[in-house]
């Protein structure tokens, strides 16, 4: 056996066959522009992205999902360069 076959077989075998997911986005404000949260139904993590306006940032501190997450949260508030 080559070297180049050993590691195509052990590429094949790790590989996992993909699974159709469904993603959920919720629209807080009800405004596709505005804050998004997306999750996948199979999942535990979600995803908030806030457009960088001072008031879609705003609306974003004074929700529950903002407090606990400090470094998400500096990153956000930084200024656009």
């Amino acid at each position: 056996m080559f070297l180049g076959q050993a590691r195509l077989e052990s590429q094949q075998h790790c590989m996992k066959p993909k699974r159709a997911k469904t993603i959920q986005i919720f629209l807080p404000s009800g405004d596709p522009l505005g804050i998004r949260e997306a999750q996948i139904t199979t999942d535990l993590m979600r995803v908030t992205e806030v457009p960088r306006t001072a008031e879609h940032l705003a609306e974003f501190f004074v929700m529950p999902e903002s407090q606990g997450s400090a470094s998400v949260a500096s990153t956000l508030a930084r200024p656009l360069t």
